[in-house]
């Protein structure tokens, strides 16, 4: 396995949390499955120099169309709807190289896809049957049950939950200087995009609600991630509403490992999540966490924190409320137990391990010409 070439085709290499997760994988590998590069559909991004960092050669959509390059490849591994889509016409172009596919979301509710992603779900399932493709990796169990619902091959089905490495996000690592000016405050905190099946709407309705149910709380909401910033009309309505509000909206930011063990609650009020990467740095920092009940979500904080509806901003300022105010649920008494569960069921190692299994799979069933 040493002299394979691995070929991976994702979307894009932004910020996101399918880009990290592929990155944090492939370079915690090193040489252990032989050689990678990767293609991004969209150029550069972000997490192509995390990647080139690491000796791993990062192209755009152009290397596609070098048949000497696609022939070198003994794998393909697509991530994500568009890059399955492509990673099969690769295998193609290859001579018929065994192809591997990610899927990193959950079908809560796919009015919230765009109509190419609902197609190319759709499409998948079909495609699923083809012969180039020997597994489908799913990040959480309920993404692997969602698909399998509605087609998508069964006997290829696999299970890989991201993997994460305990000594960047630790309780211990020092705050960023916005954060460290809250101390003493309790800090209640989501870490996301922009987007509505983040359900940032949720958040800020439950930030409402907590503050009218509760007036004499006084805690710092505190908001990170591409689109949380001071321009946000939705944030500027909020303040309106309520003056005495304190709400920080950082926007996106590189140092989210120094400011997430600066948080007591750290929430993710997801309408559909697969895996989230930020709810397990939050738990590896010691922070308890009240999450949706969508996708793994509920099993990743298992009795750490609290799991509440999604869409319900009144259960979430009741959780909100709860873990101000119980101590045996503030970081204090759990936080311990937040980083361990993380270690214990999602560590680096477990991902890696379950990633040479599905490569091993992959070839095997290849050479018995399965």
């Amino acid at each position: 396995m040493n002299t394979l070439h691995t070929v991976h085709i994702i979307s894009n290499l932004g910020a996101g949390g399918a880009e990290r997760a592929m990155a944090r994988l492939l370079v915690s590998l090193g040489a252990a499955c032989g050689t990678h590069e990767v293609i991004s559909l969209k150029g550069r991004g972000p997490v192509a120099a995390t990647l080139e960092a690491a000796g791993i050669a990062v192209y755009g959509p152009g290397r596609l169309f070098s048949l000497r390059a696609m022939r070198r490849a003994g794998l393909f591994c697509g991530w994500m709807y568009h890059g399955n889509l492509v990673v099969l016409l690769a295998g193609l172009l290859s001579g018929g190289r065994p192809v591997v596919w990610h899927i990193r979301q959950c079908l809560h509710d796919r009015s919230m896809d765009g109509r190419l992603t609902r197609t190319l779900i759709d499409l998948g399932a079909r495609l699923s049957k083809a012969s180039l493709l020997r597994r489908i990796v799913y990040n959480s169990q309920a993404s692997r049950d969602q698909h399998e619902a509605i087609g998508y091959a069964r006997s290829k089905g696999a299970l890989m939950r991201n993997g994460f490495d305990a000594t960047r996000f630790r309780p211990d690592n020092t705050l960023a200087a916005d954060m460290a000016a809250l101390d003493g405050a309790f800090c209640i905190g989501m870490v996301a995009r922009n987007h509505r099946v983040k359900g940032c709407d949720v958040f800020l309705q439950a930030v409402q609600t907590l503050c009218r149910a509760h007036p004499q709380a006084t805690p710092v909401f505190v908001l990170v991630g591409r689109g949380f910033d001071d321009s946000n009309p939705a944030i500027a309505a909020v303040r309106r509403t309520l003056p005495q509000l304190r709400l920080l909206a950082l926007g996106e930011r590189s140092d989210v490992d120094a400011i997430l063990p600066g948080l007591d609650v750290l929430t993710s009020a997801s309408r559909s999540e697969g895996l989230s990467n930020t709810l397990c740095e939050a738990m590896l920092s010691g922070v308890p966490c009240v999450v949706t009940d969508v996708g793994d979500s509920a099993f990743v904080v298992g009795d750490t924190g609290l799991v509440v509806p999604p869409g319900d901003a009144a259960a979430l300022a009741a959780a909100w409320w709860k873990m101000m105010n119980e101590p045996g649920l503030q970081k204090a008494q759990s936080g311990t137990r937040c980083r361990e569960r993380i270690r214990k069921y999602l560590s680096l190692e477990q991902q890696k391990d379950a990633f040479m299994q599905v490569i091993e799979s992959s070839l095997t069933t290849s050479r018995n010409g399965g």
